[in-house]
């Protein structure tokens, strides 16, 4: 067994999105279950779209829904420290 087994440490990661003309974004990826309306991003004006997740260490894959549109943007990944 190890320390981390049982420690729950969760680290703040922001995502954000630059798209021009979308009505809603939404966050899905392996944290999870790729679940497309699971987290929704908030639009800080204009073509900035933001959203804070805590997220054990890792590395993730995840991509952004744009109106309903898993195409709109790349999947991307990210690694937590």
């Amino acid at each position: 067994d190890h320390w981390t087994d049982w420690l729950q440490v969760l680290f703040p990661t922001t995502f954000t999105a630059r798209v021009s003309r979308a009505k809603r974004i939404t966050l899905a990826g392996d944290f999870n279950g790729w679940d497309p309306n699971g987290i929704e991003l908030q639009n800080l004006g204009g073509e900035v779209w933001e959203v804070t997740v805590d997220l054990k260490p890792g590395a993730y894959e995840y991509k952004f829904i744009v109106d309903g549109d898993w195409e709109t943007l790349n999947k991307g990944s990210i690694e937590v420290k």
